[in-house]
């Protein structure tokens, strides 16, 4: 690490090792083998237009071109906020209002979604229109019609009328079909249930920087 220029002042304090060496001037040097630790206080640069600070746990909590901008927001896994930020519930800190990404996954705004839209669900019933074609198993047991044909008048043969012409007398009938029920059934298929509608996922905490 080599810093120069007239703009850039460094300030080491609490250093443990041989990981960092500074000639007593505007000279770095990081040992690469060994690397570098701090154990408590910072490594502090200073600019003339912004400044940044690591502290010993390794969270940048100040402004500089180097960290997170007022506004940013990050996914955070510890157990409490660290200071000058904020959950995503919602809430207003510092005078800066979080939006609540809770529950919610995070989609990159642009096109069909503008910046602080909404939407989705964590379920979905599928609409007849979103059912894949299927089949329904039918049972039919089968029935019968009794039929009744009673047979009126001569059978079909020859006879003479009353002048002695030969005449043909065909036979009459009148069928009746009496009504009848069946057992024809559909299967009925599904439980109507809404499903899930997310990938697997890990909970993270989301956090803003409010100052």
């Amino acid at each position: 690490l080599e810093a120069l220029g007239d703009g850039l002042n460094v300030v080491v304090s609490d250093l443990v090792g041989d990981g960092l060496t500074h000639d007593g001037e505007n000279n770095l040097a990081v040992a690469t083998a060994t690397g570098l630790e701090i154990v408590k206080g910072m490594v502090q640069l200073t600019e003339e237009y912004s400044s940044g600070s690591a502290y010993d746990d390794r969270f940048v909590n100040e402004g500089g071109p180097s960290t997170v901008p007022v506004g940013g927001i990050i996914m955070w896994s510890g157990a409490s906020v660290p200071e000058n930020w904020a959950l995503c519930n919602g809430q207003t800190a510092y005078g800066v209002t979080t939006p609540d990404l809770r529950n919610r996954f995070v989609l990159a705004a642009g096109g069909s979604y503008s910046i602080g839209s909404t939407g989705g669900a964590s379920t979905h019933t599928l609409t007849i229109d979103e059912m894949p074609s299927h089949n329904h198993g039918v049972t039919d047991p089968g029935h019968t019609h009794a039929y009744t044909s009673p047979l009126i008048g001569d059978y079909p043969g020859l006879d003479h009328d009353e002048n002695g012409s030969a005449v043909e007398y065909p036979y009459h009938n009148w069928g009746t079909t009496s009504s009848s029920t069946t057992g024809i059934s559909i299967q009925s298929r599904g439980g109507g249930q809404a499903h899930n509608n997310m990938p697997p996922y890990y909970a993270l905490a989301f956090i803003m920087r409010v100052r």
